[in-house]
């Protein structure tokens, strides 16, 4: 493209003015529209009574954008034109300026009848040309073959090429201002909040339409308030949230979160927000961009779920320490018979009139130490049959086990059940419901007790191990010396409603399977090399 300073030593100061007018002009108008008719404007400033259009390439066509210069006819003009059809089409497939001083006599001419009936008779077409890219192609018609002269091509060949830059540019924009708008267009069709805010203050720079039926406050208000997000956020979440996203953000860090935000009419709602921190652009901030959904639905929903596997975790516990409800009376009458033969026997003493004091002292030890007896033995009673959950919390695994033992002593003795504990000292604690993990202790033991029933007495052998193995997590087996587990219940003796129970509901192993995994562990089983089974479950160490 020759240079204005180059062109003005062989312009006049008129035609160098309207080029320097034509730059200035689309330089700095954004508007593409406004763009494309300064050019045909200019181009038909040229010459009189002239006829000037743009052509601008889009996929492998060119289509008409603009034209300017009166018309003489209604006739109907062409307005696309393919890569190399006509003179225009030719010069954008060459690249290069072609001039035809007598339209009528040049077959290359798609619109010989057009331009008779405009009684046009010369044009020109220049290709428009940025950075070795084809933009478009800019034509001149002239009703008179002396007006489009040389310096007229050297003109329009200049207008042509500061006006290929700046069309290059004003397509981009355009382009970039659609894409905006799709965007836009976009996020208001999703069920969802979508905010971008800046990474630093958290200041919302833009919000979607959405959020005002979701939430219920106006878009200014989201805006306007530079703690929207922190401000309507839970009380008992606003910390945590936002601690979460400062040290995320601080590492450029995407991330995930679920939270419960406030919503203009007084309603909780719990969202899961994904966020995601773009880079800075050059000489600017970063920025977060985040895709808030309403969960209420699904955390109502995981809630009821979650009350329910509560209530049928409760009803498989009781169901099983109704199972031991003999067992288990007779645990708690021994310290209530002891105590009432010691109570008689103070009675005794005190009726004789002369006490001695050691022998008294020894029985109220002996009513003191099977009161407590007494009250252990109601304190796990009353754990096992609460319902809901209890706080997790650092539990020695050793502990647990024998909790549930002395809890089913009476019960293995009345079976005839000879128990070997091997309990490892030193292991790690886990961190768990110890109410929970007694359940699943409590069930295996009283499942190896029946699958025990048929043996001999002095075949039944139950054996309660515990160890660490070799990936660190606390392992915890139950072996029992039973009829072992038949082929075709190996692989489900774990799935609900699966039994081998005459009256069993089949539910007692697949609740031990969800409490242990939901300890981060596994639960399984296998059959012994002799005889019997082996239920086992491992728990990872406390953190």
């Amino acid at each position: 493209m020759p240079s204005s300073a180059h062109l003005g030593s062989r312009l006049d100061g008129s035609r160098l003015d309207l080029l320097l007018r034509l730059v200035e002009s689309i330089t700095a108008s954004p508007d593409l529209d406004h763009v494309l008719d300064r050019v045909v404007q200019s181009a038909v400033s040229l010459a009189d009574d002239s006829h000037s259009s743009l052509w601008i390439l889009q996929g492998s066509r060119l289509v008409k954008r603009a034209e300017a210069g009166r018309h003489l006819s209604a006739i109907p003009r062409r307005t696309e034109l393919d890569i190399g059809e006509g003179v225009i089409g030719r010069a954008a497939l060459q690249q290069q300026t072609l001039v035809v001083p007598d339209v009528q006599a040049d077959v290359r001419h798609v619109c010989r009848e057009y331009y008779r009936a405009e009684k046009l008779v010369a044009s020109a077409a220049t290709p428009l040309v940025s950075h070795g890219r084809l933009v478009g192609v800019l034509v001149l018609a002239t009703r008179s073959a002396d007006a489009l002269g040389d310096g007229e091509i050297e003109m329009l060949t200049a207008f042509a090429g500061h006006a290929a830059i700046a069309i290059e540019s004003g397509v981009a924009r355009a382009q970039a201002q659609r894409s905006a708008e799709s965007f836009r267009d976009l996020v208001d069709t999703l069920d969802a909040i979508v905010i971008e805010a800046d990474a630093e203050t958290f200041q919302i720079t833009f919000v979607n339409h959405r959020a005002e039926a979701i939430l219920g406050y106006p878009r200014h208000a989201w805006l306007t308030d530079p703690n929207f997000l922190v401000n309507h956020m839970h009380p008992d979440d606003r910390d945590r949230a936002v601690a979460h996203r400062m040290a995320a953000t601080a590492k450029g860090r995407d991330h995930v979160m679920e939270y419960r935000m406030l919503a203009a009419d007084g309603r909780v709602l719990w969202v899961h927000d994904l966020v995601r921190v773009l880079p800075a652009e050059a000489g600017g901030r970063r920025q977060l961009r985040s895709v808030i959904v309403d969960i209420t639905a699904r955390k109502q929903a995981e809630l009821e779920l979650q009350e329910q596997r509560q209530l049928l975790t409760h009803l498989t516990r009781v169901a099983t320490l109704g199972e031991l409800s003999g067992a288990l009376a007779h645990e708690l009458n021994q310290p209530l018979t002891s105590i009432l033969s010691n109570a008689q026997a103070a009675l005794r003493l005190l009726e004789r009139g002369t006490i001695d004091l050691a022998e008294f002292r020894d029985i109220l030890r002996d009513i003191a130490d099977e009161d407590r007896r007494a009250g252990e033995v109601i304190r796990r009673l009353r754990a096992l049959l609460r319902r809901g959950e209890t706080p997790r919390q650092p539990l020695d695994v050793n502990d647990v086990a024998s909790d549930v033992l002395r809890l089913t002593h009476s019960e293995l003795i009345g079976h005839g059940v000879a128990v070997s504990v091997q309990l490892a000292p030193g292991l790690p604690k886990v961190r768990g419901d110890r109410v929970a993990l007694q359940q699943v202790l409590l069930n295996l033991v009283v499942n190896a007790c029946d699958a025990m029933r048929q043996d001999q007495p002095l075949g039944r052998e139950l054996t309660v191990a515990t160890t660490q193995d070799g990936d660190g997590a606390v392992r915890v087996a139950i072996v029992d010396r039973g009829a072992g587990i038949a082929a075709e219940g190996i692989e489900r003796v774990f799935e609900p409603f699966f039994t081998t129970k005459e009256h069993g509901l089949g539910l007692g192993l697949a609740i031990c399977r969800s409490i242990v995994a939901a300890h981060g562990g596994r639960l399984g089983a296998a059959n012994n090399a002799d005889r019997g089974a082996t239920f086992w479950f491992t728990l990872p160490p406390a953190p």
